[in-house]
């Protein structure tokens, strides 16, 4: 593959990301794009008659890559899991009802009959725990 064909794969995968981002929830957009673009290279290879030999390499690859990745995504997923155990009691409360339920902030303070502000700041203290552990890591 050549540098024009790996730059109009990128950006195919940047348009197709850009069509679907209301529809992608809860994922890392690294690993998202990583394998967006391992599969259009994959296809691309496919499609321009590669024999069984340089196909059986990609598949491999793309096997070994696979791993590595879910292998990353647990990994990153304990660490934000810790990070949340560890939280006060409401701040992991109130962060579980806004990312993990979709709640919003005002339901939130209705819920707990508290300021906006309040959850706001719950919030973003959960979400400095969280960027302080993975920045240790990435």
């Amino acid at each position: 593959m050549n540098k024009d064909t790996a730059k109009d794969v990128v950006q195919e995968v940047w348009i197709d990301y850009w069509n679907r981002r209301k529809t992608i929830e809860n994922i890392s957009i690294e690993a998202y794009l990583f394998k967006a673009v391992r599969y259009k290279i994959y296809n691309h290879l496919r499609n321009c008659k590669f024999n069984s030999v340089q196909i059986e390499t990609i598949q491999a690859i793309a096997i070994d890559d696979e791993v590595i990745l879910q292998e990353n995504l647990d990994n990153t997923q304990s660490k934000v899991h810790l990070v949340l155990k560890n939280l006060p009691n409401r701040c992991r409360e109130i962060f579980t009802l806004s990312r993990e339920e979709g709640m919003t902030n005002q339901d939130i303070t209705t819920h707990y009959n508290i300021s906006k502000r309040t959850v706001e700041n719950q919030i973003t203290f959960a979400l400095k725990k969280i960027r302080e552990v993975l920045s240790l890591f990435f």
